[in-house]
């Protein structure tokens, strides 16, 4: 039974967070292994430590839908060793979800059209995934940490929403990003640079660090994770309050693991760097 997200989470000790695969499973399977999240069987080795997928599962990539039923099969796998996947959404996804081909097709899906449906290609009919990425939210907190894929402007805190509220109210407007809405918080959420999908105001001097400071005690966290594609690797603002995982490579791709407190760049192949 597919069910809604949580968007409160306990602490947990260990955080691997993976990012921007685009559809390459083998990048993927590479960085779970060198992290020991899973082993050579595919099953969960991470204990009750906590994997988080920050969007960038779709596009590019020929192996979307193998990323998808991984992270889907992980999910029970995880919680029957007490451990939790999270796959909280990006831009990309909600995209997708409103039949959005920007880039390649998957080589194997054939175009499926239903009366007052969005594509359904990379599906394949399937609607299972469809409904599973549905119940995913947009931002969530575990422990001290805030994940989300762009970032939380000043005007969206402003509004004075819960973590639970956003994404509830988000959720049940994923396929309708072409309307544009009056409401404030859709306009900010679907219609706007703002987005927590899109939002770069942390790196383009758009949020000064009252107003960071303000934004962390608002959800009562130390820190924000994002991931956007700056230059460079794994970038850290405002004395290490904003952790953004940057662009890489597939030759370089690297994850961020948070182990009690720790950050670190994590590459997949099982060389590690520390961040703060």
């Amino acid at each position: 039974m597919l069910l809604n997200e949580n968007s409160y989470f306990q602490e947990a000790g260990r955080i691997l967070v993976v990012s921007a695969m685009d559809g390459n499973f083998a990048i993927l399977l590479e960085v779970l292994y060198a992290a020991r999240v899973i082993n050579k069987k595919n099953n969960w080795i991470f204990g009750d430590g906590r994997l988080v997928i920050l969007g960038g599962c779709f596009d590019k990539g020929e192996h979307v839908v193998e990323c998808l039923w991984l992270i889907y099969d992980l999910e029970e796998k995880a919680k029957r060793e007490g451990g939790y996947v999270h796959f909280i959404l990006g831009e990309h996804e909600i995209l997708n979800l409103n039949g959005n081909w920007r880039h390649m097709q998957p080589i194997y899906a054939t175009n499926l059209r239903k009366p007052g449906s969005a594509y359904l290609t990379l599906y394949d009919g399937n609607n299972e995934l469809w409904r599973w990425i549905r119940t995913k939210n947009i931002i969530e907190k575990i422990g001290n940490y805030l994940f989300v894929r762009g970032g939380i402007s000043s005007s969206l805190v402003e509004l004075g929403y819960s973590l639970f509220d956003i994404n509830r109210i988000a959720r049940n407007h994923y396929s309708e990003i072409s309307s544009q809405f009056s409401d404030p918080l859709l306009n900010i959420l679907f219609n706007s640079e703002e987005s927590p999908f899109l939002y770069r105001g942390y790196y383009l001097g758009n949020e000064n660090s009252s107003t960071i400071d303000r934004i962390l005690e608002r959800f009562n966290v130390s820190n924000i994770i994002t991931r956007h594609k700056q230059p460079g690797t794994t970038s850290i603002f405002f004395e290490g309050k904003i952790v953004n995982l940057a662009g890489s490579s597939d030759e370089d791709y690297y994850a961020l693991l948070i182990v009690s407190g720790k950050f670190f760049r994590l590459y997949r192949d099982g060389r590690m760097e520390d961040i703060i």
